[in-house]
């Protein structure tokens, strides 16, 4: 059991209700006893994340003055596979600057996948139980994610294809190709993937003492003194 240290009831306990840790605690540890089935966790114990915890102590805890549940059924509505992992030391560029996954808080603003500011909604609890990968990229930059992060990535071997994996999808079918061709040292190098250059950021305007294409048609093409 987690025992989460920092819940509190639902704001939609009824009046006359109220929360029973104990019988909350036992729905915990039951689910907690059970096991995957299948895929890449088969075998192995769930184990709720603190949003998930939650909401079953809320369910099985909150009960009326006759001791019954006052929830007898959720409706939980969110994205599929959340909980991706990326290193605390992440960096994750922001409208005000650089930060960082571990300094993010909630409310805060950054980017999202077409570059327009967006507000982070939530945030979970370190989960440091998944495997971890390295990815390096051609100019020397890395980043650290978990088996599960996706990624959308271009399949570049034969006709280009936009493809969603897995960190650990990348990591097995690099491994895989290279293993088919350790006699071709040359090959067995090749890339069997591109992470597309993200969108352009969307932010506000700003009178600024050069103009942005002029600054960047002066770097590349010219000088000061020309």
């Amino acid at each position: 059991m987690t025992g989460m240290k920092d819940y509190t009831p639902s704001r939609f306990m009824a009046k006359g209700s109220h929360y029973d840790k104990d019988k909350a605690d036992r729905a915990v540890n039951f689910i907690q006893c059970l096991c995957h089935t299948k895929g890449t966790w088969a075998g192995k114990k769930f184990m709720l994340l603190p949003w998930q915890e939650r909401i079953i102590r809320d369910v099985f805890g909150i009960v009326k003055k006759d001791g019954y549940r006052q929830f007898n059924t959720a409706f939980v509505e969110l994205g599929k596979k959340q909980g991706k992992q990326l290193a605390l030391d992440t960096k994750i560029p922001t409208p005000d600057g650089w930060s960082t996954m571990g300094e993010l808080k909630v409310g805060d603003l950054v980017f999202d996948e077409k570059g327009n500011p967006t507000h982070v909604v939530a945030k979970s609890e370190v989960n440091d139980t998944e495997q971890a990968y390295r990815l390096t990229f051609r100019d020397g930059s890395s980043i650290v994610a978990g088996e599960n992060h996706l990624w959308d990535v271009e399949y570049i071997y034969g006709k280009t294809k936009r493809k969603l994996w897995t960190t650990g999808e990348i990591y097995r079918r690099t491994m895989a190709y290279r293993e088919k061709n350790r006699d071709d040292p040359v090959e067995a190098k090749r890339s069997l993937i591109r992470i597309p250059v993200a969108d352009s950021l969307q932010t506000d305007e700003k009178a600024l003492p050069v103009d942005p294409y002029l600054y960047g048609y002066w770097l590349g093409n010219g000088n000061s003194k020309k």
